[in-house]
């Protein structure tokens, strides 16, 4: 292994709790623009049954 990526691995595990909280921020991320992405389509799909269905 390079003498790079000894001190890549020696800061990840000499900072711990940074590291993780850097890892949760990233997941918390990435699910939180998959919902807003999702949510949107759906609103759009349900926008557009309830605009097209006819009123009883």
């Amino acid at each position: 292994m390079s003498s790079r990526w000894k001190k890549v691995w020696a800061d990840f595990w000499s900072n711990r709790g940074r590291t993780f909280l850097t890892i949760m921020t990233i997941m918390v991320g990435t699910f939180a623009v998959g919902f807003n992405s999702n949510m949107g389509a759906y609103m759009m799909e349900s926008m557009d049954g309830d605009y097209l269905c006819e009123p009883v």
